[in-house]
């Protein structure tokens, strides 16, 4: 009897133990996130709302008086373009691709163009279509069309004129493809879907998941994890949160491992021809900047220049991460060069608002890169497959690589804070290059700031907030 009871309670134990140290490997195996930031907690001064941290002007922003030279290298755009497409060819992204970018990137801001927006200026897709994306192979643009919805409204003469997509029929460089579900239900079930996620957070513990999107390519909401589940694993997804036939599981490593990417190094283009200006002192996109009163280690990285549509003062964007606060002085190293005026931390936004000095010219090259001043709007926001580049001041080269998701949600709250509709890039950035420029070249207009990434390794996914939702919620402008 005591030896069956003593094998009894060992059996038991062994169980335990093994249940113990799968449960540590799973932790362990868990993706963490980072937003390429500093390890100092943020000081007490924001205001809750709507579930983002918002933080504004503390004193009168006054303007310094110091002189500084500045010697700044210009290239013409074509240059650096025509350097950037030699780098993505030798890369591996096809000339096909190239073409057809050029070719369909006013078809796509027709089409979005022509319907009507929400109120953050956002293209609201009819229930016809599921979205549209790049091809990932030939960069032509493909508009998915659900059948059901399409033909009942083709059959039904008086609609037949709001069908917008059927005149994009027969357009070269352009692909329509029917799908079964609207862009509209994918994103409402994995909004649901994320709800019910937060709701259960702790059993994510067991789950390697890497956030959300949607997948407008094979018309199905992604669910990301870092490496392919058991069919253990998708069972018990699939009972403690969402059993659907729009989700699917993807990847992300292995999408990472099979990316075309690269870089190109301006600096090996500069000009010799360096024009000095001994009253000004100029900041590029990309370059590093710093917080005072954050330490040493509280480095960025400059995104673009804006107007505040308030007062029309001029200055840049860069990340904000839920630490900056109105008031904060912004230095390029030594020197003060502005300070934060306005800072949102939440929802689609990660962003702050720096005005500059007087003394300080905010260029609108990288340098080298012309950047176009045309305001982002919905109608060009970045979809799946397509090529952006983003430059910051860890990195200090243009890199460039492609959209995997542009309606991305984080795997987890960051400081109790949920991000959504960001967007998921192939590229692999650094600490410090937080804040940078991320930049559409085909569409010549400036894509978003640089929020973070995985801290996996040298092959890790970046992911950024758009601009024309930073335009939005800090009110500003391209200038």
């Amino acid at each position: 009897m005591f030896k069956k009871t003593f094998s009894a309670v060992l059996a038991l134990a062994l169980v335990l133990i093994f249940a113990v140290i799968l449960t540590i490997q799973t932790v362990d195996s868990s993706p963490a996130i980072q937003l390429y930031s500093w390890d100092e907690s943020a000081e007490e001064n924001e205001t809750e709302a709507s579930g983002m941290m918002v933080y504004t002007e503390e004193s009168e922003i006054e303007n310094s008086e110091q002189t500084i030279v500045f010697a700044e290298d210009i290239l013409t755009m074509e240059v650096v373009q025509d350097a950037l497409v030699e780098a993505m060819l030798a890369a591996g992204v096809t000339q096909e691709y190239i073409d057809n970018r050029e070719r369909t990137s006013g078809y796509r801001n027709m089409f979005l163009g022509m319907l009507d927006t929400d109120e953050w200026g956002q293209p609201i897709l009819p229930e016809y279509t599921g979205g549209i994306y790049v091809h990932p192979d030939s960069g032509e643009l493909v508009i998915t069309v659900v059948q059901s919805e399409f033909t009942r409204l083709n059959n039904n003469a008086g609609l037949r004129n709001d069908i917008s997509v059927s005149q994009f029929f027969g357009l070269e460089g352009v692909i329509i493809q029917f799908v079964e579900y609207s862009y509209r239900e994918l994103e409402e079930t994995r909004d649901l879907l994320v709800d019910i996620m937060r709701e259960r957070d702790p059993d994510l513990i067991h789950f390697p998941f890497m956030g959300t999107g949607i997948n407008t390519e094979l018309n199905r909401i992604s669910v990301l994890v870092d490496r392919d589940l058991s069919e253990k694993e998708i069972a018990f997804f699939k009972e403690f949160f969402m059993d659907s036939p729009m989700i699917i599981f993807e990847n992300l490593m292995e999408i990472m491992n099979s990316r075309i990417t690269g870089s190109l190094d301006i600096s090996e283009l500069s000009n010799s021809d360096s024009e000095i200006n001994a009253d000004m002192f100029t900041v590029h996109p990309g370059v590093r900047i710093n917080i005072p009163r954050l330490g040493t280690s509280a480095n960025y990285s400059l995104g673009y220049r804006v107007r505040r549509l308030s007062d029309n003062r001029v200055g840049f964007i860069t990340a904000s991460h839920g630490r900056l606060r109105g008031g904060d002085s912004v230095n390029s190293g030594i020197e003060n060069i502005g300070t934060v005026a306005q800072a949102v931390f939440g929802d689609f936004v990660d962003a702050a608002f720096v005005i500059t000095n007087l003394n300080i010219t905010v260029s609108n090259s990288i340098p080298g890169l012309a950047l176009s001043s045309t305001e982002p709007i919905g109608a060009n926001r970045p979809q799946m497959g397509d090529q952006l580049s983003i430059i910051g001041a860890n990195t200090g080269r243009l890199l460039f690589g492609r959209v995997i998701h542009e309606n991305y949600t984080l795997p987890n709250l960051i400081d109790g804070v949920q991000f959504r509709g960001l967007v998921l890039t192939d590229i692999t950035t650094r600490p410090g290059d937080s804040g940078g420029l991320v930049y559409n070249w085909t569409e010549n207009v400036v894509a978003g700031v640089l929020m973070g990434g995985f801290m996996d390794s040298n092959n890790a996914p970046s992911y950024f907030s758009r601009a024309d939702f930073i335009s939005s919620m800090l009110g500003v402008r391209r200038n």
